[in-house]
């Protein structure tokens, strides 16, 4: 099909594990940085490799984000039966085996949490959630909805774009006041990156509506 049929899908934020952590978090060769605690309340940083050698991450990263964590304490719990079956084990090197593969899984698990819950706190950071409000069209309040993603000095112009852009494809043509208000003043995106929002006309998205009154809301 032809992009124009569906123009919002590549603008929204995926869910799946892998989507989100390349999308969301600071993934640099595949590397993913982390800080981890130990018994002793020292914090050091730790990296892994998000590839197809990493068996973990093979298996979680078509999955849906709100399954991530449950498939994780699953792989645990069957770590800690591993443990339990080892308390009653007879032989020494059976014992020493499982109880050495129990901490290698507690071990191997652990970064993964860490990635998984990190991706929960962008995507809230992010309020996702109020994109896929304008993508769905389940709630009237639009202005509201991007007048929080505009006030938040912790969002990137790229964020505030697309948002911009799905907000525009909710609601139609804006005024060119209103553009020179969202993208200058409150998005701040740089005049060479607004092409991001003009080359919707490409795609024979109208922009521009100067029979309406200049918005303003943001100021």
């Amino acid at each position: 099909l032809d992009r124009k049929f569906d123009i919002v899908s590549p603008i929204l934020h995926e869910f799946t594990f892998q989507a989100m952590v390349y999308d969301l978090l600071p993934i640099k060769n595949n590397v993913y940085t982390y800080e981890d605690t130990n018994s002793e309340g020292l914090t050091s940083k730790k990296q892994i490799i998000l590839d197809e050698n990493n068996q973990i991450w093979e298996e979680l990263r078509h999955e849906f984000i709100g399954d991530v964590n449950g498939l994780l304490e699953k792989k645990l719990n069957d770590a800690q039966n591993l443990e339990k079956e080892t308390k009653s084990a007879q032989r020494l090197r059976e014992k020493i085996g499982k109880s050495a593969k129990l901490l290698d899984a507690k071990k191997n698990l652990a970064p993964f949490y860490n990635l998984a819950q990190n991706c929960m706190d962008r995507y809230t950071k992010l309020k996702v959630d109020i994109e896929q409000d304008l993508a769905v069209g389940e709630k009237t309040d639009n202005e509201k909805s991007l007048a929080k993603i505009f006030l938040d000095d912790g969002l990137s112009y790229k964020d505030k774009v697309r948002v911009i852009l799905l907000y525009i494809l909710r609601n139609g043509p804006q005024t060119k006041d209103w553009y020179e208000s969202a993208l200058n003043t409150h998005a701040n995106v740089p005049e060479n990156e607004q092409n991001m929002i003009r080359n919707l006309q490409l795609m024979d998205i109208d922009l521009y509506d100067d029979q309406k009154d200049s918005i303003g809301k943001y100021n």
